[in-house]
Formats: structure tokens, C-alpha cells, sequence
């Protein structure tokens, strides 16, 4: 996959700046367009426009990312809770309110993070 310098890298550099006090002022601009196109192609976005949005969504800029209803849930634990709670409660795959058994989904959901 290719990613070429133009507007779209501009406008992706400049929120990078804007947003997180990034200075690319010491990187050369194939490296600059190595570098970033190699992250944007690891979310699976197909350019430098589609980054940016994905960015916007995503703080972290890795995967993954979910938007359920307007509400954008970007990271794996909230993301299974979220589900969890939305879908899996009638279906009795995530148990319902109640601390107990809540609990221990979220020991569960805590240990697949960090194992």
C-alpha cells in the first residue's frame, strides 16, 4: 500500500500538531510518510484522509475502535463490557446488574487484557 504526500498528509500533520503537540520539524518527509503510512495501513485505512477520521475517533490510533449508537468505545475492555451489557445480558452471555457475577466478568475481561 502506498501513501503519498499532499493535502491529506498536511491536514493529517497539522491535527497531529494541533491536537498532540507533535513536532515533525526534525523528520525528513519520507520518513515522515514511511512512518505514518505504516501505522495508518495497521488500523487497515486505505489513506492519509481515512487516518485523520480514524484518529479522531480513536485517540490511541491502534485497533480496536467500535461507534455503537453515536457513542465510540475505543478501547477492548470498555468494548466488551459495552457489549457485554448491550447484547449479552438477554441472551445470558454477560450477566445482568448485580455485583457479584458482575464482578467476575470484569475479572475476567481485566485478565484477558493483560494476559
Amino acid at each position: 500500500m502506498s501513501f503519498a504526500a499532499g493535502p491529506d498528509f498536511e491536514a493529517l500533520l497539522d491535527y497531529l500538531r494541533r491536537s498532540r503537540g507533535f513536532d515533525f520539524t526534525g523528520y525528513k518527509r519520507t520518513t515522515l510518510l514511511r512512518r505514518v503510512g505504516l501505522r495508518a495501513s495497521q488500523v487497515g485505512t486505505q489513506s492519509f484522509s481515512a487516518y485523520l477520521e480514524y484518529l479522531k475517533l480513536n485517540p490511541n490510533g491502534k485497533v480496536p475502535v467500535i461507534v455503537h449508537d453515536g457513542t465510540v468505545v475505543f478501547e477492548s475492555a470498555a468494548i466488551t463490557i459495552h457489549l457485554g451489557e448491550t447484547y449479552g445480558v438477554e441472551k445470558k452471555l454477560w450477566p445482568a446488574a448485580g455485583p457479584k457475577l458482575l464482578w467476575k466478568a470484569n475479572d475476567w475481561d481485566g485478565w484477558h487484557g493483560t494476559s
